[in-house]
């Protein structure tokens, strides 16, 4: 067993009917993707960008430190997390991301029209007087959230969960 935590194994299938005619998936070695030789010069770039763009940034409109610091955590954190994507792909992560995209910009852009159509209607203001503008607005964003997700779920269902991806040569 100690063998099996060491390599890096993918299912695959193949049939044995005679063990177990239900069964069709087996383990095979996983072959490492190669990586680019800038690979490790972009994070290095990218992270050391982030700090230097948003220290100018800070000093030129007067950030308070506390501000300075929420944004460089919350930037690091989303560089070490497109790091994290790219060193180790999975299905599972991809198709979170394909829900997290489709809702924050499908379901973005769905609520935005929404809301344009609503207000050139005046079916907003009908329904606001009913249950209220902010419940109003607070609703159709979940639902317009959920139909991102759904939607942006169903476009990486035919993409088989796999992102385009900018090939640099190596």
């Amino acid at each position: 067993m100690p063998l099996l935590r060491q390599q890096k194994l993918i299912p695959v299938e193949t049939t044995y009917p005679e063990a177990n005619p239900q069964s069709t998936i087996t383990m095979q070695n996983k072959v490492p993707k190669p990586r680019s030789r800038y690979w490790k010069l972009y994070w290095i770039v990218l992270f050391s960008a982030s700090i230097t763009v948003l220290a100018f940034y800070s000093y030129f409109f007067n950030l308070s430190p506390a501000r300075t610091a929420t944004v460089l955590v919350v930037t690091l954190l989303g560089i070490g997390f497109a790091y994290y994507i790219n060193a180790r792909p999975s299905t599972a992560v991809d198709r979170a991301l394909f829900v997290i995209v489709g809702a924050s910009v499908i379901g973005g852009v769905l609520w935005a029209a929404s809301m344009l159509f609503s207000n050139a209607t005046g079916i907003r203001w009908v329904i606001g007087g009913l249950i209220g503008d902010g419940f109003f607005a607070l609703i159709s964003l979940i639902t317009c959230w959920i139909l991102g997700a759904l939607i942006g779920d169903w476009i990486g269902k035919k993409r088989n969960y796999k992102f385009p991806h900018l090939e640099i040569p190596v």
